[in-house]
């Protein structure tokens, strides 16, 4: 009993020694009993976790476009659309930088593509131009540099062109051959995007899918001749037998010195023609960029020098059986009716399309 006794007094002891509470002088001792079940953890290191951030909801704008808002296009990065009859202009909702757009052609759709990323990527958009709504994304057209998708003569921005079902945007620019080397071909149907590179690829995209074709292309060429007379080239229409003779006439002004003509284009109803003169030749050939009619009539001066631009030939625009057009100082314009009336759209555009 007594072994018991003393090893009890021990263990208090050595207890009362080994807490430094028993040795402050006047203060009580306190017993706590810790529930294991119950024990708190220390919250765990969470910085460097992040829950994967939600895509942000696609915009839902109201905007529905009008019956005769036939042209659009970019100014300070943002979509204006005109109507040719009231002469009214309407800017589109979008608040992000708009790099360049296309109209559908089969139906009220607006194309368009938003800058994305320090690279300079463009993100592809669709939007409804009947029913209005959300904007719909895409695909997005991956850069290989801040201007890809410029070209590195005149600054002009890559056109989006749509062809049937298929939607290009040509990107890398050379100076070898004054053209984009590449191109991304996306299916509006499938949406499957195809990336194809190699020389001018706007021209060759043109006889395959027949923006261009070569039957088009013959026919333009042999309704349209240039006949060298008394040492000066002049430009001939022919049609149904019969000649006009475009240059050389009451109706027609001309550069004092030019070596010939270029870049034919008939309208699709054969009632006008546009074509440059080539008044000199550097890097690529210079010239004044015209309209006329078919009968030799009423012709008009677009552009003073229309070969610079190859992506922003003028367009045409089946309601006003005229052409849209930029000049040097990217006033945009429209031509109108047999008398060829040019009409002022807006100034510092940077792109344009009709539908």
């Amino acid at each position: 009993m007594k072994n018991i006794i003393s090893s009890t007094i021990l263990l208090t002891v050595l207890i009362m020694a080994c807490d430094p509470a028993q040795n402050q002088e006047g203060t009580a001792s306190t017993l706590t009993t810790i529930d294991s079940t119950k024990a708190e953890v220390a919250p765990a290191d969470t910085a460097a976790v992040e829950e994967p951030l939600e895509p942000e909801p696609e915009p839902v704008y109201s905007f529905v476009l009008h019956e005769n808002q036939h042209v659009a296009y970019i100014k300070e990065d943002k979509i204006w659309f005109y109507d040719l009859e009231t002469h009214e202009k309407a800017l589109f909702p979008e608040q992000e930088e708009v790099f360049n757009l296309a109209f559908s052609n089969e139906d009220s759709v607006l194309y368009y593509t938003l800058q994305s990323g320090e690279d300079n990527s463009l993100v592809l958009y669709k939007y409804d131009l009947q029913n209005g709504g959300k904007r719909e994304p895409l695909t997005k057209f991956q850069s290989n540099g801040p201007d890809y998708f410029i070209t590195a003569t005149d600054e002009e921005r890559a056109p989006l062109k749509i062809v049937g079902d298929t939607l290009y945007l040509p990107c890398d620019y050379i100076w070898e051959t004054f053209s984009f080397n590449s191109v991304y071909k996306f299916n509006l149907i499938t949406q499957e995007l195809v990336f194809a590179s190699g020389n001018n690829p706007l021209y060759r995209l043109a006889y395959e899918e027949g923006m261009n074709n070569q039957k088009q292309f013959q026919s333009i060429t042999e309704r349209l001749k240039s006949v060298t007379i008394d040492n000066v080239p002049e430009l001939f229409y022919y049609a149904d037998g019969d000649s006009m003779q475009l240059t050389r006439t009451s109706h027609m002004e001309r550069p004092e010195e030019y070596t010939g003509h270029i870049d034919y284009q008939i309208s699709p109803d054969s009632s006008k023609i546009l074509f440059s003169f080539i008044s000199g030749f550097g890097d690529i050939s210079h010239g004044p960029y015209m309209l006329v009619n078919t009968d030799g009539t009423n012709q008009k001066l677009l552009v003073e020098d229309g070969l610079r631009a190859d992506s922003e030939k003028p367009l045409w625009v089946n309601s006003i059986s005229g052409y849209a057009f930029l000049n040097e100082e990217r006033d945009l314009k429209v031509s109108a009716g047999k008398e060829n009336k040019l009409v002022a759209i807006d100034q510092g555009v940077s792109y344009f399309d009709v539908q």
